[in-house]
């Protein structure tokens, strides 16, 4: 079934079903950029500096410390998607005097869940693609803090062998 066969339907909250249609497709569609713009991996190194070493520098010692920084979907954001749809929807069924006053509200929710993706994809993609080593080499521990509410992540210490889950 097509939408211009709602369109053409004699009942009279057709548009409105078009209109939630719409708005549940487009929310589905949001979903996934968000899922396959957030699952991803970078790594990253930065040189010892002589000094960490304390003197005398291991005969095997790594040349850099490296880590992979893993990038994941924060649940966060799928609930305030959920959350833009359901709300909006609940809202033409209680405040909605006609169709297009429906189709408008339904139309707003749209764009914001477009906005809400836009700055998630923006906002996790620019920590992963900005973000230098993931430590502290001088005391060896992990430390990064991911764009929560956006995205959550860990690192995964290549040079040291640790692993740390960061949001």
């Amino acid at each position: 079934m097509s939408l211009q066969v709602v369109e053409r339907s004699p009942l009279a909250g057709a548009p409105v079903v078009r209109e939630i249609l719409r708005a549940v497709i487009v929310t589905a569609a949001a979903v996934a950029v968000v899922w396959s713009a957030t699952v991803t991996s970078r790594r990253v190194c930065t040189p010892i500096p002589d000094s960490w070493w304390g003197g005398a520098i291991p005969p095997n010692a790594p040349q850099d410390f490296c880590a992979t920084i893993h990038l994941e979907p924060s649940p966060v954001v799928f609930v305030v998607l959920a959350l833009v749809l359901v709300l909006s929807i609940a809202r033409v069924l209680r405040a909605a005097p006609t169709a297009d006053e429906g189709g408008r509200i339904l139309s707003r929710a749209v764009t914001v869940i477009i906005v809400i993706v836009g700055a998630t994809v923006a906002v996790s993609q620019a920590w992963l693609w900005l973000h230098g080593y993931p430590g502290s080499p001088t005391n060896g521990e992990l430390f990064v803090v991911p764009p929560f509410p956006f995205a959550w992540g860990s690192v995964e210490d290549d040079t040291l062998g640790q692993f740390a889950f960061v949001g």
